[in-house]
């Protein structure tokens, strides 16, 4: 993420790509509270997906919430590059007496 970020800066400044970062955070976290509280079984009726017609199919809950808990969690996890590059960058320029400070402590947690 480190290098995206690192690539995104030519063209985003870091006040946007934080705001990005914790936006995307934010709605994986809401998605994966609500994923591991859905009920036990899906029933989808009558959908079309792709052109194939699906009626009345029944999604394992084990299968599908893995799946799901695991690219929210991809996505909430991933967006600590963006998060924390960008807020210790945007914190340093803001207070430049205490940048050694902050890059200290930042690199000690």
């Amino acid at each position: 993420m480190a290098l995206l970020n690192a690539r995104l800066l030519r063209y985003y400044g870091p006040e946007r790509l934080l705001r990005v970062g914790a936006g995307v955070a934010a709605l994986a976290g809401c998605v994966l509270l609500l994923v591991t509280h859905m009920p036990a079984a899906i029933q989808l009726d009558a959908i079309q997906l792709s052109g194939l017609q699906l009626d009345s199919v029944q999604i394992d809950r084990r299968t599908s919430e893995l799946w799901q808990v695991v690219s929210c969690l991809f996505f909430f996890v991933g967006m600590t590059g963006l998060i924390g590059a960008n807020t210790t960058s945007l914190l340093m320029a803001r207070h430049p007496h205490g940048a050694s400070t902050t890059a200290g402590l930042h690199t000690r947690s």
